[in-house]
């Protein structure tokens, strides 16, 4: 019995039914509070979120567009493309279905948790914003202990799920790929990672201001690309996913494993839920708690709305991994781009859960923490990518359930704050 076996039963245990159904319906509760407010309002938080990306910045100070893309490159990752392929292999296409409906129901709790964070920030001792769910558990519920065990949880996961797992992608990729030895890979990323870990958060913002439309931009249009190009299996793919999304006899499982699945694999990506993108968005300057609620809803929407079903539509109208299914367009070139996209999701994922982890050791141990945890962080990579990904995802895995368990507790009893807050935005816009 290795430690990669004792890490996937307990992620399995902590991932039971229980956890997805409990996250769903803290998600339908807080929809329900607040009018189902992802749906009503879709058009106006679509066009201050959305209909923002492309104005330019002549600020010095972290924008709402800054910090939602760092907090969007946290996301976008290996979860965007191993794990929907990891969800159509373990659930079949119906958890694409389930993941579609966490999905939505999780781009409230994501609205809660973010409006709660820019309503319980603070400045730390250099002046600097400061908020998360750490100090939502602290100054909201008075809940202190709770806040440093939540603090220390999503530190561990910063070296886990944003480092370890990320790096340990890229080098199976590349090895796959180019036939790269993995240790080499750890010390190139860790290498290129340097500059924009060292730079702190506006260092990580900048960069992924600029990465992150580039490569969500070029993998969607590949995406579109094999979907057009397969285009008569379409319907038949969408009949896939409802279909089997209720299936008692699927070979992947069935109804059951459809649901955990695209629940697991949904927070996986977009970690609603997890209050961990709430860390970046407080860094925003000059933002009301509500509009960078909307902000929270649309990274959701992207991450798993838009890249996850491109990736799943490509893979189920293609028939076949997400390699061959590129290989329509590219020919041989299709591994090589696989390799790239993910390699480069995954560089971004790195860059954004420096800031998270940077932010939660300054709340534990003060900007003494900054240098040390800086350098502990480049350096993860290396053993990251020569670790190999199934006991990194099973530890990421099991680090997201406990954040999972501890925010989303607050965010409920914190939820009447969160509809005040709501009510007095929209009144002042009358």
């Amino acid at each position: 019995m290795n430690i990669t076996y004792i890490l996937e039963r307990a992620s399995e245990l902590l991932w039971g039914p229980w956890t997805a159904v409990g996250l769903m319906l803290a998600g339908l509760y807080l929809s329900a509070q607040n009018g189902f407010f992802q749906i009503t309002k879709l058009a106006l938080w679509l066009k201050e979120t959305g209909g923002q990306l492309f104005r330019r910045n002549r600020s010095d100070s972290i924008t709402p567009v800054q910090s939602s893309l760092a907090a969007l490159a946290g996301t976008l990752g290996t979860g965007n493309i191993i794990g929907v392929a990891a969800a159509l292999a373990a659930g079949g296409p119906g958890s694409i279905l389930w993941m579609w409906i966490a999905s939505v129901l999780g781009m409230m709790t994501s609205y809660a948790e973010n409006v709660l964070g820019m309503l319980y920030r603070t400045r730390d001792s250099s002046g600097a914003l400061l908020g998360g769910p750490m100090l939502y558990l602290e100054r909201g519920l008075g809940a202190k202990r709770t806040a440093k065990l939540f603090a220390v949880i999503c530190a561990l996961s910063a070296f886990s799920m944003g480092s370890m797992t990320q790096a340990s992608a890229i080098a199976d990729s590349v090895d796959t790929a180019f036939g790269l030895p993995p240790a080499v890979t750890g010390i190139a990323v860790a290498l290129l990672a340097a500059p924009a870990v060292l730079g702190g958060v506006k260092g990580a913002v900048r960069l992924t201001e600029k990465l992150i439309p580039f490569v969500a931009g070029a993998y969607m249009l590949a995406c579109v690309a094999v979907i057009c190009a397969n285009y008569r299996s379409l319907p038949e793919a969408f009949s896939l996913i409802f279909r089997d999304a209720f299936s008692v006899r699927s070979a992947a499982g069935g109804f059951a494993a459809a649901l955990l699945v695209g629940v697991k694999r949904g927070v996986f990506t977009n970690e609603a839920g997890l209050g961990t993108t709430v860390i970046v968005h407080c860094s925003a300057e000059n933002s009301s708690p509500v509009s960078q609620g909307m902000w929270g809803m649309f990274e959701v929407f992207a991450d798993t709305i838009v890249v996850c079903t491109l990736t799943a539509l490509a893979m189920l109208t293609a028939g076949g991994d997400i390699t061959a299914a590129f290989s329509c367009i590219m020919g041989s070139f299709s591994d090589d781009f696989v390799a790239l996209s993910l390699a480069l999701f995954a560089f971004a994922t790195i860059i954004a859960w420096s800031c998270y982890g940077e932010r939660v050791a300054v709340y534990l141990f003060g900007q003494r923490a900054v240098k040390p945890f800086r350098y502990l962080y480049i350096l993860s990579p290396v053993p990251g990518a020569v670790l190999g990904i199934s006991g990194a995802v099973a530890l990421s895995d099991i680090f997201n359930a406990l954040m999972c368990f501890i925010n989303v507790t607050a965010v409920l009893l914190l939820s009447k704050k969160v509809r005040e807050e709501t009510g007095r935005h929209f009144k002042k816009r009358r």
